[in-house]
């Protein structure tokens, strides 16, 4: 995100410090820390799915800089082996 498309709302925040239209993961180390691994979207991942265990925290934060709809959509899958 280029300095002229900011808004004032993240005018004193580092641009690779803003999460707007990020995917996060969180999750602990093996010595219980809280570690966070961030997706940062763009146009590019139009279209892509991602899957992951159902335990795994996640969110997604909002965009701010488009009135285009996010389009989501999220299931459980199950697999039965034969």
């Amino acid at each position: 995100m280029g300095r002229s498309k900011r808004i004032a709302q993240f005018s004193d925040i580092k641009d690779e410090d803003i999460k707007a239209g990020c995917f996060e993961f969180e999750y602990n180390n093996s010595i219980g820390g809280i570690l966070n691994y961030i997706f940062k979207l763009s146009p590019v991942y139009e279209g892509y799915m991602l899957f992951f265990p159902a335990e795994l925290r996640h969110c997604v934060y909002p965009f701010y800089i488009t009135d285009q709809p996010r389009i989501s959509i999220a299931g459980n899958l199950s697999y039965l082996p034969s």
